[in-house]
């Protein structure tokens, strides 16, 4: 499932519902920031959960949740695959950080993380912050 939103009159996704059959067990993934789930911009923000617990993501009233549609070529790939492993990839935004403006974790407000998740048949996903979007490729 995706959870879609406008944002500047322009359709965007917002977050991502996987459902892991396996394990009776379902985890999504939202942008940060989000008041709820996190103080910083770093990455999406993956949220493990009891199988269809979805309901934290709909607390706008733009938002709706929708299937993947034909149109979601990239989504479309990983439908029924299991999810073997989820990494995040540092990117920091420059090589030279301003110490003054490094939080107590030593973490530049700037700086972000990408996140991988691997499916079987070396199916991947790359899901990057975009703001208040996801950004989706392979």
């Amino acid at each position: 499932m995706k959870l879609n939103s406008k944002i500047d009159g322009a359709e965007a996704i917002v977050g991502l519902h996987f459902i892991i059959a396996h394990h009776n067990k379902s985890f999504s993934i939202i942008p940060s920031p989000n008041p709820g789930f996190s103080f910083k911009q770093l990455s999406p923000i993956p949220i493990f959960q009891s199988l269809n617990e979805f309901s934290d993501m709909e607390v706008l009233p733009d938002r709706q949740m929708q299937s993947v549609s034909d149109a979601d070529s990239i989504l479309n790939k990983i439908i029924g695959l299991d999810v073997l492993e989820i990494e995040f990839e540092f990117k920091p935004v420059s090589k030279v950080l301003d110490k003054s403006k490094d939080d107590v974790y030593g973490i530049n407000s700037m700086d972000k993380h990408v996140m991988k998740i691997w499916f079987e048949n070396n199916n991947h996903l790359v899901i990057d912050n975009t703001g208040l979007s996801l950004n989706i490729y392979e």
